[in-house]
């Protein structure tokens, strides 16, 4: 039996940002119980660099599975950077790496949802806890993937509602 060979990869967030933050009232009473949540994220690579990409994530927010009243959006942006790239892009596969940093984009964004939201509408409606290996290849399966640097590019729109 062959063992794998383990890789250590240096990772760093480069940057957060919050780009947009909206909040809708709601004319009617909604459940809170029912809140919805729509994920829609990109994944760009960098082109002036092998290791860097660029994970935009929009959380829409509507009071039931329906969606049809919206109750706000938010926007954010991280840069993450792996070292060393060049010397392991064929050793590391981008399906365990790039659910990482979707999972911390996503976790970040719901720390900034909370802060945003606090003494409002919205004050104690979190995003769920989410599997991003789950989110990730439900994307790559529904908008296939081409490659630069040897990980995954992926268009605009892999939305997920949970």
């Amino acid at each position: 039996m062959e063992s794998e060979e383990r890789i250590n990869v240096n990772v760093k967030i480069k940057a957060i940002r919050l780009l947009s933050f909206k909040l809708v009232e709601p004319k009617k009473p909604y459940d809170t119980n029912k809140v919805n949540f729509q994920l829609v994220f990109n994944i760009t690579d960098s082109p002036k660099d092998a290791g860097e990409f660029t994970i935009d994530l929009i959380v829409n927010i509507f009071s039931d599975q329906t969606q049809s009243v919206s109750l706000g959006t938010i926007r954010t942006n991280g840069e993450y950077r792996i070292g060393d790239f060049d010397q392991i892009k064929e050793k590391i596969n981008p399906n365990f790496i790039m659910p990482i940093f979707l999972g911390t984009q996503i976790s970040t964004t719901r720390g900034l949802l909370i802060a945003q939201t606090q003494g409002t509408f919205l004050d104690g409606i979190f995003i769920p806890i989410v599997n991003p290996n789950i989110l990730y290849q439900q994307a790559f399966a529904q908008h296939g993937s081409g490659t630069q640097h040897g990980m995954p590019q992926h268009g605009m729109g892999n939305q997920v509602t949970i």
